[in-house]
C-alpha cells in the first residue's frame, strides 16, 4: 500500500481485480512503472477475492469434502454433518480464505514494486487521473497508458424488491443468517448453477428458473446439457422458458409469479446477469464508448476508442469470469 508515490507512471490501472492485477504483473516484468488505484481499502482483489470466485469456491470445496464421505460412512452421517453446518461457519471459512488470498496478493504486488494508491480514480484527460481520497482530498497523477479494470456488480432490476434476506443478489447471498429450506434461483448462468449446487448440498430444495430454454447460454450445448442432466440427477429442479411477471412476499415466504405457474420458496436468489462498473469514471470527458449496459467497448487489443486507454475484465462485459479476466 503506497502512501507516497510517483506523479507519473508508464501504466496506471483503475481497479484491482484479476484483469488489473495480471496486467500489473506483466507490465512490471517488462520494466514498466505501474500504479493500481483501488477505492476500497478492504477490497483489494475486487469481487474475485471478496464476493465472487474465492468465497463461492470455498463454499463449494467445503461441501464437496462433506459429500465425499458418503461412500465411506453413508448418507446418514452426511446428513448429520450438513445439518450442523451454519451459514456463519461457512462465511467465516470463506472470509479466512479471502483474507489469506488478499494478503498474498498484496505481498506479490509489493515485491514487484507496484504502487497501490487508495482512492477513487477519475479520468481527467487521456493521460491524467484524479484520485479522490476518502477524507475529501484529491490529487492528480499522469500516465502514458491507462487501464480500466473496475469489474462488475450484480444487476438489480427495479421490478425486483430486493430486501437482503428473502430476495437477494449474488453479493447478499454471502451474508444470509440461516440456510433456507427452499431456494428459487432465477438465472441459469454460471453463478446461478454454482449456487444451486451449493444450496442443494446444504439440503435445501433447489429450483433453477430461467426465461431461456437452455442453461449456461455461452457454453457449448453438449456441455450445458450434460451439466443439466448431472444436476437433475442430484435433485436440482429446472423450470426453463418461464417469464417472471411479479414477486410478492408473504411473511417469510416469497411468491414468484411466472407466466406458467406460481412458485413459493424461502429464498429468491436473483442471478440473472451483472452490469459493468463504468459509471463515475469520467469516461464521457474523453469520449470512451460504452454499450447500453455500460460495458466499455474495446477492440481485439483491449483498446477503447481512446488509443492509450485500455479496458479488460468484467467492465467490458460477458462472460464475467475471473479466469477470462486474467
Amino acid at each position: 500500500m503506497s502512501k507516497s508515490h510517483n506523479s507519473f507512471y508508464d501504466l496506471v490501472i483503475i481497479g484491482s481485480g484479476p484483469a488489473g492485477v495480471h496486467a500489473a504483473h506483466k507490465a512490471r516484468s517488462l520494466g514498466k512503472s505501474v500504479a493500481i488505484i483501488e477505492k476500497d481499502p478492504k477490497n483489494l482483489g475486487g469481487a474475485w477475492i471478496h464476493t465472487g470466485t474465492i468465497p463461492s469456491k470455498t463454499f463449494r470445496e467445503v461441501l464437496a469434502a462433506v459429500r465425499a464421505i458418503d461412500r465411506h460412512v453413508g448418507s446418514k452421517w452426511v446428513e448429520r454433518l450438513v445439518s450442523n453446518l451454519s451459514t456463519s461457519s461457512l462465511k467465516q471459512r470463506a472470509d479466512e480464505v479471502s483474507t489469506d488470498e488478499e494478503n498474498l496478493l498484496l505481498k506479490q504486488l509489493e515485491a514487484e514494486s507496484v504502487d497501490i494508491i487508495r482512492g477513487i480514480g477519475f479520468i481527467e484527460d487521456r493521460n491524467t487521473i484524479r484520485i479522490n481520497q476518502q477524507d475529501g482530498q484529491s490529487e492528480k497523477i499522469k500516465a502514458n497508458v491507462v487501464m480500466i479494470a473496475t469489474g462488475s456488480r450484480p444487476r438489480r432490476p427495479d421490478n425486483i424488491p430486493f430486501d437482503g434476506w428473502r430476495i437477494v443478489d449474488s453479493d447478499e447471498i454471502l451474508t444470509l443468517e440461516q440456510i433456507p429450506q427452499s431456494i428459487l434461483v432465477f438465472g441459469a448462468g454460471v453463478i446461478g448453477c454454482e449456487y444451486a449446487c451449493i444450496f442443494w448440498a446444504l439440503g435445501a430444495r433447489t429450483i433453477i428458473v430461467d426465461a431461456r430454454e437452455r442453461i449456461m447460454q455461452y457454453a457449448d450445448r453438449e456441455i450445458s446439457e450434460e451439466l443439466k442432466r448431472s444436476m437433475e440427477n442430484m435433485g436440482v429442479e429446472f423450470k426453463l422458458g418461464y417469464n417472471l411477471e411479479k414477486i410478492e412476499t408473504k411473511g417469510p415466504k416469497v411468491i414468484s409469479d411466472f407466466t406458467v405457474e406460481k412458485i413459493e420458496s424461502d429464498l429468491f436468489f436473483f442471478s440473472a446477469g451483472r452490469e459493468s462498473c463504468s459509471d463515475r469514471l469520467g469516461l464521457e470527458r474523453v469520449s470512451v464508448e460504452t454499450n447500453n449496459r455500460g460495458a466499455i467497448t474495446v477492440n481485439d487489443y483491449f483498446q477503447t476508442s481512446v488509443d492509450n486507454i485500455y479496458a479488460a475484465g468484467d467492465v467490458i462485459g460477458p462472460p464475467a469470469l475471473a479466469c477470462t479476466s486474467a
